[in-house]
């Protein structure tokens, strides 16, 4: 560092110096480096940011993705109509990779926790109507995917879904008092992905979930990949090399209306 002490190049050499050897100050820090791709929306505008989201609706009177005006810290909000089956869908860009690392953080609050399906996570596609087909099964829209997915066609729970060149992962079925989501209340939903350290172009996800007050309630293992052939487990839940977008999407399960408002959307990755 110069000794007038302005930091003129923050990359992650500079933390590593700071801190040698893996620990969370040293990751934390990175993530502000030139070194990530990091970003984070409040909604605190009064408009959506056109050139960050691409949205996609159907049914009667559905709004993809606007700005809840005045609310305390900002709240951005997704209308999935009044039709059956009615959606609304955001996501950015295809610019991520699961071998870059990319995590999505969502805190959000559904407007009823019945007749409601609803996406977090990372998705092959902007233009899906859902990553997931049927989540009892399951089966999917998109080929590579990792997402939290509730859906009460199944069960009215949180479910960490992932999906690897059409073969989907174990299915994480935490209990109603880890991830048992509320009507318009707040909890905080993380996909995190990496590249698998035992097989090539196989990326694994991790699912966490906090509560209204950021408590931890839930965290899996990097979920793997089940094949239909009889094989063995491979470890992953999606294709490492494959660009991924950041995802949201909430769907109606009746001609009732229901919303997804969102406190705020984090995502960063690794540049190389």
């Amino acid at each position: 560092m110069p000794l007038d002490g302005v930091l003129v190049v923050p990359t992650e050499q500079v933390v590593r110096a700071l801190y040698p050897g893996r620990n969370e100050i040293r990751d934390f820090l990175s993530m502000y480096t030139l070194d990530f791709l990091s970003w984070k929306d409040d909604f605190e505008n009064q408009s959506i940011t056109t050139t960050r989201f691409t949205t996609i609706t159907n049914g009667a009177g559905a709004a993809a993705l606007v700005v809840r005006a005045d609310q305390l810290n900002g709240e951005g909000r997704m209308d999935a109509g009044s039709a059956d089956d009615g959606y609304s869908g955001a996501s950015t860009s295809l610019s991520y990779r699961a071998n870059l690392n990319p995590i999505i953080a969502v805190r959000l609050n559904l407007s009823a926790v019945t007749s409601v399906k609803c996406e977090i996570g990372f998705t092959d596609s902007e233009a899906d109507a859902g990553a997931v087909n049927v989540l009892a099964t399951p089966s999917f829209t998109a080929t590579d995917a990792a997402v939290w997915v509730v859906d009460t066609d199944d069960t009215a729970l949180w479910q960490g879904v992932g999906v690897d060149t059409g073969t989907g992962a174990t299915k994480q079925e935490p209990s109603s008092t880890e991830v048992g989501p509320a009507a318009a209340t707040f909890e905080t939903l993380i996909v995190a992905l990496r590249e698998s350290t035992a097989t090539s172009n196989v990326g694994v996800a991790k699912y966490i979930r906090l509560d209204a007050s950021g408590n931890k309630t839930f965290e899996s293992a990097w979920i793997q990949t089940n094949p239909t052939d009889g094989t063995a487990p491979v470890e992953g839940s999606l294709a490492s090399n494959v660009l991924l977008t950041p995802w949201m999407f909430v769907q109606n399960r009746s001609a009732t209306q229901r919303l997804l408002d969102i406190d705020y959307i984090a995502v960063w990755q690794r540049r190389a």
